[in-house]
């Protein structure tokens, strides 16, 4: 009975996860990985299941939400098998090529 408990728990997890769309998305990106703080957070990818891309939302200071998104809604470099594992969630980005009035230096250094 004791080894039942924790699967039971993870599929009630993942069974509950709300559902959200790629404009969803984008806003908890921005919420979690806010580029104008020295202090930021992070967006996992969980990985793939069931037509699903899963992924945990965790902005510093704050609490931390999973949710999923239809397969393909959101462009990964590499889709991986779901995985309730932290050591293989991958860090997963924004994509911030349409943000305006972002500088990024190349050839810089820090002096």
């Amino acid at each position: 009975m004791r080894r039942a408990v924790p699967f039971f728990l993870c599929f009630f997890l993942v069974a509950c996860m709300p559902t959200i769309t790629r404009r969803e998305y984008d806003q908890k990106c921005k919420e979690s990985v806010n580029l104008h703080n020295t202090l930021t957070g992070q967006v996992y990818y969980q990985g793939s299941k069931d037509g699903y891309d899963y992924f945990l939302f965790e902005p510093f200071g704050a609490i931390s939400h999973h949710a999923r998104l239809k397969e393909g809604d959101v462009a990964l470099k590499k889709r991986i098998p779901y995985s309730g594992d932290r050591s293989k969630w991958v860090v997963a980005y924004p994509d911030w090529s349409g943000v305006t009035n972002m500088v990024i230096q190349t050839d810089a250094t820090n002096r």
